[in-house]
């Protein structure tokens, strides 16, 4: 299967008025009052009037080709160039080539900083490979040239699981990269170890050099009691390999969950790190949930150089599905009123309109409205307003985000004439008239009328399987197809031809009888049996006689079907023994067929004496 796809996201802001000396909008533009679709797998980002985002992405993609599993032309990652996956030859390889993107940021990205760079990575009988080659030319990179060889795997056993990986680069002298992790779960306990170290002059693959080097252990272990207590210990040690200190970390926690609506949790830090340095925190919070609210206790104490606290006590409502509204009334050491209060509002208006509010007061009130309203799958509207009173000043911004997705678009086209089948081959022949009133249906869904020239046309058709069946308007009842529905499947950008052939329906009528002289022919005086049930094999047409054993079965398609009965009266059988009954039908044609039964025959027993 071959697929496109492709994306469209605009992202735009506008500040409509500030006041002077203000920093609302530095506020604004916080990461709270943002939001953007990530939908990284491909997507365009274009716009920003304030320089905030600027085009991020763009590329084309198709998937499943004879070449290779995808090939995309664009932005990969931080590459823009060509990028071939799973590549159908030994190893399966995947190349990307093209230029990395400056790491100074401007509105539109530019490609002036890196001259080349070219990434390769194949799977081998034992552990996959990659190679990394780059060509910089700025002054923000320590290596104008870099080459990195790594290699990674990963092993599973039972509930046990390490991953490591390995690189080698090179920058006027060789230096590598180590890392692992060990991982063991089971219901209630888990162990989690983690290590990396990094050697002297290393450059990484987004040329990051590491000239003192670094190593980084990371180890938590936890267990759940089953009455509700949870325990967990971690230890952290990072740092450059020489010239500082190592930071070392120590933490513990512990929570106590009582029927999923009472959470009690505490948990303490100590740490040391360069230049002598030494800091700790403590704390606890408390939360109960019921169904329509909560409420929550916070304190946290804490020294770094010197000491600080705060408290807050959390109220939250539900009034409905999808909303909620939440007060904080809260403590803080460092603020010179020592009192602060925030909370807000999370409102669904309609299915596609939503209302966030939240405010914050200390010293003053700042409250920031968001108003989110998403028409349709591919469109979503937001407009913001934030103010901060009584004296900084009131700013608001708009974002536009939609994305088009060619994969679910589809690029197929399906057509085929619609002719009445003279001759019941199931082909198109010339001299066989076309057929105008019906229209024909796609998935159930996309119905297209047939044209003058007896020909459907079905564009921008999903790649896949797919259904058509038609709908006969205004036909004459006798008229009708073979099979009620067509099952295809087709490939993106691929044009396929469906004929339909209409053909005239017949019928199929007689007797059920009970053949008294066993002659398979109905006589006179031979009386009729109700209530037996005729089928078609391979339709769902079938019917019952009538209670002077009389049936009928119309609307049959041409083609030869076999009669099967059902619901016999006891101990009845064919009269004539193995006899298997079809009925071969032409279009629009008749065939009666009278089908007679009769008692099953005992064998004769002899007896001698």
């Amino acid at each position: 299967m071959i697929f496109l796809l492709a994306a469209l996201t605009i992202d735009s802001e506008y500040s409509f008025f500030t006041f002077p000396q203000s920093n609302i909008r530095t506020y604004v533009n916080n990461a709270r009052f943002l939001v953007v679709e990530k939908d990284i797998r491909s997507m365009i980002y274009i716009g920003s009037y304030n320089g905030l985002k600027g085009v991020k992405k763009f590329y084309f993609s198709v998937d499943s080709t004879e070449f290779a599993g995808r090939v995309t032309f664009g932005d990969i990652g931080s590459v823009r160039g060509l990028g071939l996956f799973n590549i159908t030859m030994p190893l399966s390889p995947s190349i990307t080539i093209g230029r990395e993107r400056d790491r100074v940021y401007h509105f539109i990205p530019t490609y002036s900083e890196n001259r080349f760079y070219l990434y390769m990575e194949g799977k081998t009988p034992y552990i996959p490979i990659s190679i990394l080659f780059r060509m910089d030319t700025t002054i923000y990179s320590p290596s104008r040239n870099n080459l990195i060889l790594s290699t990674w795997n990963k092993f599973v056993r039972g509930n046990l699981i390490y991953q490591y990986k390995f690189g080698l680069g090179y920058y006027g002298t060789p230096g590598f990269k180590a890392q692992y992790s060990l991982e063991y779960k089971r219901e209630k306990f888990i162990f989690f170890l983690r290590g990396r170290y990094i050697s002297n002059r290393y450059v990484d693959g987004s040329n990051r050099f590491f000239e003192r080097g670094r190593i980084d252990i990371y180890a938590n272990t936890g267990y759940r009691f089953p009455f509700g207590l949870g325990m967990r210990y971690g230890l952290t040690i990072s740092g450059e390999t020489y010239g500082s200190p190592l930071t070392k970390k120590f933490y513990t926690s512990m929570s106590y969950t009582y029927r999923r609506s009472l959470n009690v949790s505490t948990y303490g830090l100590i740490a040391s790190g360069s230049f002598d340095s030494f800091w700790w925190e403590r704390g606890g919070e408390a939360t109960y949930l019921r169904n329509k609210w909560g409420i929550g206790i916070r304190y946290l104490s804490y020294y770094r150089g010197i000491r600080g606290e705060s408290f807050d006590i959390t109220g939250k409502f539900f009034p409905f599905t999808g909303s909620f509204l939440y007060f904080t009334l809260g403590r803080r050491s460092y603020l010179s009123s020592g009192l602060v209060m925030f909370g807000g509002a999370n409102l669904p208006l309609r299915p596609d309109l939503r209302m966030n509010i939240n405010f914050i007061s200390n010293n003053g009130l700042n409250v920031g409205t968001r108003l989110t309203y998403k028409p349709y799958q591919w469109l979503m509207l937001l407009f913001r307003v934030h103010g901060d009173f009584p004296y900084r000043g009131l700013s608001g911004g708009f974002n536009i985000n939609t994305r088009m997705d060619m994969e679910k678009m589809g690029f197929c086209f399906v057509y085929g004439s619609v002719y009445s089948d003279d001759n019941g081959n199931g082909v198109f022949e010339e001299g066989e008239p076309v057929i105008r009133d019906v229209q024909i249906v796609l998935d159930g869904e996309k119905k297209v009328a047939v044209g003058r020239d007896g020909i459907y046309r079905i564009g921008f058709v999903k790649p896949g399987k797919h259904i058509l069946s038609i709908s006969f308007g205004n036909l004459p009842a006798y008229m009708g197809t073979k099979k009620k529905r067509i099952v295809f499947e087709i490939k993106n950008f691929n044009i396929k031809r469906i004929d339909i052939p209409i053909v005239g329906l017949g019928r199929v009528s007689g007797k059920v009888f009970h053949d008294r002289n066993r002659n398979g022919i109905l006589d006179e005086g031979e009386e009729g049996i109700p209530n037996v049930v005729i089928m078609l094999s391979g339709t769902d047409l079938f019917t019952m006689s009538d209670r002077d054993g009389n049936y009928r079965i119309e609307n049959i398609p041409p083609g030869m079907f076999r009669i099967r009965l059902k619901n016999l009266p006891p101990d009845f059988d064919l009269s004539i023994k193995n006899l298997i009954l079809y009925a071969a039908l032409r279009p629009r044609a008749h065939q009666i067929i009278d089908i007679g039964l009769a008692k099953k025959e005992r064998p004769i027993r002899i007896k001698k004496f």
